[in-house]
């Protein structure tokens, strides 16, 4: 549940900030320098893209794996809320050292555990 959660976390708060931006340099050319807004957007979208076609496929593998772990155990799908509430922070403090998170994420359980539900980013 916790690399799931993480990756729904990721893929929902996911943002080009300016600080990103401003960290990058210039990048030399044959031609001379080119801006370094214009290369960071361009770069930004292109892993954005390239990251959340990759983060969706491990939440599908993830919601998988799950299933597949409350079939062959029932009895912790009575636990689910709570094992949800323990791992909850610490993908929080995880995906913290990546993106600006707020104080408090929306991010249910009954999301986490929804095939079909995808976060849009922020």
């Amino acid at each position: 549940m916790m690399r799931l959660t993480e990756h729904l976390l990721k893929l929902k708060y996911w943002r080009a900030t300016p600080r990103r931006l401003q960290a990058q340099t210039p990048v030399p050319s044959s031609r001379g320098t080119r801006p370094t807004d214009w290369l960071g957007n361009a770069r930004d979208e292109t892993e954005q893209q390239r990251n959340k076609k990759h983060w969706r496929a491990e939440i599908v593998n993830f919601r998988i794996l799950l299933d597949k772990r409350l079939q062959d155990s029932p009895s912790l799908k009575a636990k689910l809320e709570e094992i949800y509430q323990d791992v909850l922070p610490g993908c929080q403090r995880s995906v913290a050292q990546l993106f600006d998170l707020p104080e408090e994420v929306e991010l249910t359980l009954e999301q986490v555990l929804d095939e079909n539900w995808y976060p849009e980013s922020n």
